[in-house]
């Protein structure tokens, strides 16, 4: 995480689909700004406005509820209202 408690993350599309890394932008907008767009093969995501004290720690779970939601997502699984 950089001073300014910004930071850029890249998915493969290989590995990762756009709905779960967009599902878990809307998921997790209560702690800060997830900025989501396509570049080439890869998804980037412009993280912002993270509370210091917690964003490694948002930003790591951040990346789990994308392959999780990616997971579901390829095997047909629609996850529990209210859940991940």
């Amino acid at each position: 995480m950089s001073s300014d408690n910004s930071e850029s993350l890249r998915f493969s599309r290989s590995l990762y689909r756009q709905d779960a890394i967009e599902q878990a932008a809307a998921a997790f907008a209560a702690c800060g700004s997830f900025d989501v767009r396509s570049d080439g093969e890869d998804i980037v995501v412009e993280i912002a406005n993270l509370h210091p004290k917690i964003a490694e720690k948002v930003v790591d779970e951040f990346r789990n509820h994308a392959l999780y939601g990616t997971i579901l997502a390829d095997r047909g699984v629609t996850p529990a209202a209210g859940g991940s």
